[in-house]
């Protein structure tokens, strides 16, 4: 219904709910496709396309080191990051650790958003692509899913009213009231 495509790579916090990227072997190679992605996606934007605070499809999420949460239906707590909010990040003198490293941690990232804030705002549409940006995504996914790539997929799809429409609703119900 929002005509937008967000692709999320999930990395695990360790068990003191810390992430390392130095030390994550694969970050450099998926962060490389990502940017490439961003890269390749950037050129089909418009714009008379929806506006979005971020355009770019790439996203990253730190999860914490429970993967399995049984029997429910909520998402697995963690941290979500625009690729270049992540990169961003990785420079950021507030994440070093005692020894120089680079830390992702509850306790010291200064800024991300949460389960809540950005299933709002892939929601609402303020973020992830849109326009022929979404198709070109969209095709790079298929061609994954084609080439037995491990991919999982999530789709929000409805009729729901733009965000301005249940607005009014809302505050037309209070005035009756």
């Amino acid at each position: 219904s929002r005509a937008s495509m967000i692709l999320v790579q999930y990395k695990k916090l360790d068990g003191k709910d810390g992430f390392y990227p130095d030390s994550d072997s694969n970050l450099a190679d998926e962060i490389e496709r990502m940017r490439a992605l961003d890269r390749h996606a950037a050129p089909h934007r418009s714009p008379r396309d929806d506006f979005r605070l971020e355009p770019g499809p790439c996203w990253i999420k730190l999860c914490r080191h429970h993967t399995y949460i049984p029997q429910t239906a909520d998402m697995i707590p963690g941290m979500y990051f625009s690729l270049d909010h992540f990169q961003r990040l990785r420079t950021d003198p507030r994440l070093k650790g005692p020894q120089g490293g680079v830390r992702f941690a509850y306790d010291n990232v200064p800024s991300y958003l949460d389960n809540s804030m950005f299933a709002k705002l892939v929601e609402i549409g303020l973020v992830g692509t849109s326009g022929a940006a979404t198709e070109f995504v969209h095709q790079q996914v298929v061609e994954s899913f084609n080439g037995n790539k491990a991919l999982v997929f999530a789709a929000l799809f409805g009729d729901d009213m733009p965000q301005s429409e249940r607005n009014t609703g809302k505050r037309n119900q209070l005035r009756r009231r």
